[in-house]
């Protein structure tokens, strides 16, 4: 009897090596799965590696073909929806370097001609949005940080304009901007400090 509890003693011992073993299987086959999944995911999903592909050739072929301002704006539109880094490949960076050159050189000067128009004809609203458009092509494009700072003190929007001021402040100290922005965030913290007491005083008038 011992001998035959011992023998089932010793199978049990081996069904459960076996079993564990076979659960360890599965978790390993688990994670492989998440993780081809996750690699799918990257290749097929939104902004995935297929998504930009398809995003840099239509951003090449309207740079082939463009024409006039309506086919740029559909070329700058594109090229912002691109993420440069998102496909390790040399070409796919050489081809994307082409076209960001030319979005970020020589479209972005129009843009921002555009932009001074409207500020020399003292359109200053209307030349906010046109000189944004430049800094999401590229944020660190002084002249057009510069200029809506200068449409919102134009405007009286002081706290609007100190924002700007101070970036060419924090961001652009070798800017030819820089002594005057300097001698402008001081003017302004100083008017909205001002503005505030003022408030605050008529706030306590009965």
């Amino acid at each position: 009897t011992n001998q035959v509890i011992a023998s089932y003693n010793t199978k049990f011992s081996e069904k459960e090596l076996e079993i564990a073993r076979l659960e360890n299987q599965v978790s390993e086959l688990e994670i492989e799965k998440s993780n081809l999944e996750s690699s799918l995911a990257s290749l097929t999903g939104d902004n995935g590696i297929s998504d930009q592909y398809d995003s840099l050739l239509r951003l090449l072929k309207l740079y082939i073909t463009r024409s006039g301002e309506d086919e740029d704006d559909e070329l700058v539109t594109t090229y912002e929806k691109i993420d440069e880094t998102a496909v390790d490949s040399e070409m796919y960076r050489e081809m994307y370097g082409i076209v960001k050159q030319y979005v970020t050189v020589d479209r972005i000067e129009k843009i921002f001609d555009e932009g001074m128009e409207l500020y020399y004809t003292s359109y200053y609203k209307m030349a906010i949005p046109v000189f944004e458009k430049c800094l999401r092509l590229n944020p660190d494009y002084v002249d057009a940080i510069y200029y809506i700072a200068r449409c919102y003190e134009i405007r009286k929007e002081y706290a609007d304009a100190l924002v700007y001021y101070q970036q060419i402040a924090d961001r652009h100290p070798e800017s030819e901007y820089f002594d005057e922005v300097e001698s402008k965030i001081s003017s302004l913290t100083q008017r909205l400090a001002e503005a505030s007491e003022e408030e605050a005083g008529d706030d306590l008038l009965p």
